[in-house]
């Protein structure tokens, strides 16, 4: 009897596992943009400035950048594909996850830079997310808002409609944004107008597209190509002191959003379940938030510049690599602490959702 119902619960443990693969997409697009932030923050700074010494080790982590700067829009088509489900849980998760990092960056300053305790305290652990650095978090709040209407809208519309929103936002983030910089449009892609963008791409991947293991080539070459097309491009704008060298930087740069979805539809030809992928990515956010805090970034960067400051630029660029895997893997297994302690109270949470949802969707 007793070996009946432990493989009873191990078939229910199974089937409750849900598809990995956007689980693993999550962990690569956090390592790429914690290898990022690395890269263009401590070890190679002269990465974002033009000057016609363009040396080895700045041009390799420029090429490598084309392959690391679609993290940021690859976890808004996850949440497209998925689309957003608004709950009172999802609300205080994102807050108390942001309060709790906002509050560990401030102790870590007070320790590093043996400061005193001041209003830093309230305006970067409990105003997070107004106060905070943390720029992706403010958009994807406001996404989040809307999420109930875009999903709304979206399921109404149909195919042809669809496409005809995509082409519009489009026209707005790229045309208008992107190449000619107009001011009342999003210039740059951080804002909420490109989450919306890429949220509504993703619920339409999710609807309209079935990729198979026959697309994965076509998928990498694009997204391979992308890649290299940017890098040398951005290698050619720091090279030749081209004006408005920051537009390879924008997150609208059709490049990268072609990149971006390439990558994103390579992972969806995988059929993947792991208990362990989905436990880890958990703690993708948290990653986030602990190497990018107003505070903690000054630590980690400072940290990653003082240990590769002396170094040839092959082994420099080994060393942010291998910094960048080990924040990343250290940051997930340790937020699996920070998940139990608050797993009671959004657990309580989860009850007045039952009784007083927020929206039907």
């Amino acid at each position: 009897m007793t070996r009946i119902i432990t493989n009873t619960n191990q078939i229910a443990e199974n089937q409750l596992v849900r598809q990995s693969n956007n689980e693993l997409l999550r962990i690569v697009c956090m390592f790429f943009i914690v290898f990022h932030h690395f890269i263009m923050h401590a070890v190679f700074p002269n990465i974002v400035e033009t000057d016609s010494n363009l040396d080895m080790g700045t041009a390799a982590a420029t090429l490598t950048e084309g392959f690391l700067y679609i993290g940021v829009n690859c976890f808004v088509l996850i949440s497209g594909y998925y689309q957003i489900r608004l709950r009172w849980k999802s609300i205080f998760n994102i807050f108390l996850t942001c309060a709790f990092y906002g509050f560990i960056g401030y102790l870590l300053h007070l320790w590093h830079d043996h400061a005193s305790i001041g209003r830093g305290l309230v305006y970067y652990s409990l105003l997070i997310l107004s106060h905070n650095n943390w720029w992706f978090i403010h958009c994807y709040v406001i996404l989040m808002l809307l999420s109930p209407i875009l999903n709304a809208a979206i399921k109404q519309l149909s195919q042809k409609q669809l496409l005809y929103a995509i082409v519009c936002l489009t026209i707005c983030q790229v045309y208008f944004g992107y190449f000619w910089q107009i001011p009342q449009y999003d210039i740059s892609g951080y804002h909420f107008l490109q989450f919306v963008y890429l949220y509504v791409i993703g619920s339409y991947i999710r609807r309209y597209t079935r990729p198979n293991k026959g697309d994965r080539g076509k998928y990498l070459a694009i997204y391979v190509g992308c890649a290299i097309v940017w890098g040398v491009l951005t290698c050619l704008g720091h090279k030749f002191d081209i004006t408005s060298f920051w537009w390879a930087f924008n997150y609208n740069n059709p490049v990268l959003i072609i990149e971006a979805i390439a990558f994103f539809l390579l992972f969806q030809t995988f059929d993947l379940k792991s208990p362990i992928i989905n436990k880890l990515a958990s703690g993708t956010l948290a990653v986030y938030l602990l190497q990018d805090g107003v505070y903690s970034r000054s630590l980690w960067y400072g940290t990653a510049t003082s240990l590769t400051a002396t170094l040839a630029w092959p082994v420099k660029y080994l060393a942010a690599l291998l910094f960048s895997i080990v924040f990343l893997v250290a940051v997930m297994c340790a937020d699996q602490l920070r998940i139990r302690m608050m797993r009671p109270i959004l657990n309580k949470i989860s009850k007045i959702d039952e009784k007083h949802p927020l929206f039907d969707n």
